[in-house]
């Protein structure tokens, strides 16, 4: 198994138990192409939502309006998205104010397309709005545990102060695929690193540690492909440059005895602007399509070796694999046990530390995140690249703000049965 990921708590309520499940998943999907495209509208409008009476300013809208389109942007859930997306009054509102701002005209329609659709679909399957909310919810989701976000804040300032690095966003994004041309196994696909990346005083660091395990924790050898072809251009770390700042930048490789390590070197011009990294590859015949003695479970991990606001941690599993449901999920220990994975061992080393996964919507809209503005693009991108639409996977998402140091984040999915 690979660079594994997983945390526990996961729990969801199946869209099955509702008495319309076709319903839900079109409201679902309905709020997430709104949202995404008022993202993507404010964006372009180069405006920071975290800043409502600045945004307010800028746009010259009221301010009640901006805070509710925040809300819709920022939110976690798909209750607090649609509570919030605006009417048409406010749609009209932003529209112009955005076209003030300079943003094109498809980018202004493909908002006011998705906002009416979503209205259209309320009146088409609840009626009101308040219904909605109410459908929305009890299709729900748990959500992670705040109790511990102080102490763990506390850890990230001072890991800050200590390491001299920081960054915004480590993320991984996992698809799991049938293999081409071998039914009998699969591939995963794996876009990892990092946004906003700072160095507070100048040292080289790891962008990734790139090793495959097998469920006994012995090391594998990766057997892999750029996702961005062009991007790769060769290098060991197969960047996506597409969505790397800046687009040029330099990685070295050093080989470790258990992975290898890839570097960003200290800057010649000092300090510089924050930096993100992104890079993809795929694995190709890295797991059975069922359960043997050898490889029971498929899935990856991150690891959190660097001080960051939040990690985010999501799967895509093609709908044809009998692995719909969301994956397990623990935040495991590496400051006692550092190195490698083992699957018998992994239950041992997970931390009191409550993380929940959510469903996310359908296609590369229901992966909107703001904190990654370019991150469905990066899902369609995918997508393109293995052959398969956005609407083929189901996908689930956890994050966690202020992850402790040094952790991994595992998720992983059981394997389906071996057939009689």
């Amino acid at each position: 198994m690979p660079d594994k990921i997983l945390t526990d708590k996961s729990t969801e309520r199946g869209s099955g138990e509702l008495a319309s499940s076709g319903s839900i998943e079109t409201i679902r999907h309905a709020v997430h192409q709104a949202r995404a495209a008022l993202a993507a509208t404010l964006a372009a409008a180069d405006v920071d939502t975290t800043k409502t009476r600045e945004t307010a300013r800028v746009l010259n809208i009221n301010r009640g309006l901006v805070w509710r389109i925040s809300r819709v942007v920022w939110a976690q859930d798909d209750v607090t998205a649609a509570s919030n997306l605006p009417g048409q009054v406010g749609m009209d509102r932003l529209i112009e104010a955005c076209r003030a701002r300079g943003v094109d005209e498809e980018t202004l329609n493909s908002a006011r397309v998705a906002v009416r659709a979503f209205h259209t679909v309320v009146s088409e399957h609840s009626g009101d709005r308040k219904t909605v909310e109410i459908l929305l919810a009890n299709a729900g989701h748990s959500s992670t545990s705040l109790d511990l976000e102080g102490a763990r804040r506390a850890m990230f300032e001072g890991g800050c102060a200590v390491w001299g690095v920081r960054a915004e966003v480590r993320f991984r994004t996992i698809f799991i695929t049938p293999s081409v041309g071998d039914p009998t196994h699969l591939d995963q696909t794996d876009i990892a690193g990092y946004s906003g990346f700072r160095r507070l005083r100048q040292v080289p660091w790891p962008m990734s540690y790139k090793a495959v395990y097998t469920d006994t924790g012995a090391a594998d050898a990766p057997r892999e492909e750029p996702v961005d072809e062009q991007g790769a251009n060769g290098s060991s770390l197969p960047l996506m440059r597409e969505f790397c700042s800046p687009a040029n930048l330099n990685i070295r490789v050093e080989q470790t005895q258990r992975a290898t390590r890839h570097e960003l070197p200290v800057m010649a011009d000092g300090h510089g602007a924050p930096t993100t990294v992104v890079f993809g590859a795929i694995h190709r015949r890295i797991f059975t399509a069922r359960q043997t003695p050898e490889c029971r479970t498929a899935g990856a991990l991150v690891v959190m070796d660097t001080p960051v606001e939040r990690v985010m941690l999501d799967t895509f599993v093609h709908k044809s694999l009998d692995m719909s449901g969301p994956p397990r999920v623990l935040l495991v220990d590496r400051l006692t046990r550092p190195h490698g994975y083992n699957e018998d061992e992994i239950e041992n080393e997970a931390l009191p530390i409550e993380a929940s996964v959510r469903r996310l919507g359908p296609g590369a809209a229901g992966s909107v995140t703001p904190h990654l503005p370019w991150y469905p693009r990066m899902v369609e991108r995918c997508c393109a690249r293995l052959g398969f639409s956005p609407d083929e996977f189901v996908a689930h998402r956890m994050e966690m703000v202020y992850p402790p140091i040094p952790t991994a984040l595992v998720a992983r999915f059981h394997l389906p049965a071996p057939r009689e």
